[in-house]
This record gives structure tokens, C-alpha cells and sequence, in this order.
């Protein structure tokens, strides 16, 4: 199975558990009141940032192609 832009779907499903296990992981860290390192906040801004403007364009790519 191929997603966008032919990314096989393991390559995706690889992404998506490293990214949950960083996200438990700072959630484990902040339950227990531990402060994190800077790079981790910077790297929870860029995923972030990243997710946001890929949907942003996917949903922008479905809204041009119901127009035409």
C-alpha cells in the first residue's frame, strides 16, 4: 500500500510509532515533573509545524479537485 507522494505504508507506520513513543515519552517526563531538554521542546515544534502544513496542503489539494 503507497500513500502520498509513494511512500510505501511501512515507511509511514515506522514514522508514526517512533513519533508516539517520543510523545510518551515527553508525556512521561512532564507527568513527573521533570523538565525536558530544549532540543525536545524545538523538535515537538517542528513535528508540529510539519503535520500542520502537510494537512494544510492535503486538504488544500481535496478542496481544488471538488472544484473542477
Amino acid at each position: 500500500m503507497n500513500y502520498h507522494f509513494s511512500l510505501p505504508g511501512s515507511v509511514i507506520w515506522t514514522m508514526h510509532i517512533i513519533i508516539g513513543i517520543f510523545l510518551m515519552y515527553i508525556g512521561y517526563m512532564l507527568l513527573n515533573n521533570n523538565k525536558i531538554h530544549q532540543l525536545y521542546t524545538l523538535a515537538l515544534i517542528i513535528l508540529g509545524s510539519l503535520g500542520t502544513f502537510y494537512h494544510l496542503h492535503i486538504w488544500w489539494v481535496h478542496q481544488s479537485s471538488d472544484k473542477h
